[in-house]
């Protein structure tokens, strides 16, 4: 088994060295770069608090009727949040509505909600329909065109708004969180080649059987999650005493599973 020695007597490679199995035989080195593509999705979070001041006076001002927040901008898209206080449609008259609504013209966003009615008491016992922190059972809801909106008909009873704590001084706070889904892609194998060229990340050498490798230690991660090797003469060397490359081969399999 090869033996690695540093400057500072740490091991190199802590993980890796303890996953690599060591061999006897005795073959020629040779590798390709490997490379590895990654698809992230995550959502871009903004949030809107729109006070609804003057209930008293909105309230009776009609089914399908309702009372509109600025707009305002996450992930690229506009939104805005409606209130309805005498109901979306004459099934929810008894309830008051609360929707988000795309402001943006001609696109298609998914997209996670959450609206909450604030508890004014302090009490911290707010009316909230949240996906957030919890896996979505649907997955995230998608809207397309101006207009569309995600929310509640019934988002509560009127005669319960109005003997709760969401309404004081005649008025309601509503906030609304939207999470809008966004991919990525990360390409290591382009970060690899980048290393090859520039030498850039590289921080600790290797000498074998005479020959020098550079490579990018663990500890030293955070330009690229990674490592890579490439033969240089300008890098201090630490040593690595093993004649038959089996060390060296057994690195570069474990980089190949990687890329898999």
């Amino acid at each position: 088994m090869g033996r690695i020695v540093s400057p500072n007597s740490q091991s190199i490679f802590p993980c890796w060295e303890s996953m690599l199995v060591s061999s006897s035989s005795s073959s020629s080195l040779s590798w390709s770069t490997p490379t590895t593509s990654t698809s992230i999705t995550k959502t871009v979070n903004g949030s809107h608090r729109f006070s609804i001041s003057g209930y008293s006076l909105v309230k009776g001002m009609g089914i399908g009727k309702y009372v509109e927040s600025d707009s305002f901008t996450f992930g690229g898209y506009s939104w805005a949040i409606y209130f309805y206080p005498d109901g979306k449609n004459v099934d929810n008259d008894t309830y008051v509505s609360l929707f988000i609504v795309l402001a943006s013209k001609d696109t298609s966003v998914r997209a996670l909600f959450e609206l909450m009615l604030l508890d004014q008491s302090g009490k911290n016992r707010h009316k909230v329909h949240t996906p957030f922190g919890r896996t979505p059972e649907s997955g995230p809801y998608t809207i397309k065109n101006r207009g569309s909106m995600w929310g509640y008909k019934r988002f509560i009873k009127r005669t319960d708004l109005e003997t709760s704590d969401y309404l004081k001084n005649d008025c309601l706070k509503v906030h609304c969180r939207v999470g809008v889904v966004r991919s990525y892609k990360i390409n290591i194998g382009q970060n690899l080649g980048q290393q090859f060229e520039t030498g850039k990340g590289i921080d600790v050498n290797f000498e074998v059987d005479g020959e020098n490798f550079a490579a990018h230690s663990v500890e030293h991660s955070s330009d690229y999650e990674g490592s890579s090797l490439e033969r240089t003469a300008s890098q201090p060397s630490s040593h690595v005493e093993d004649p038959s490359g089996s060390f060296l081969e057994r690195y570069l399999s474990f980089l190949h599973g990687l890329a898999k």
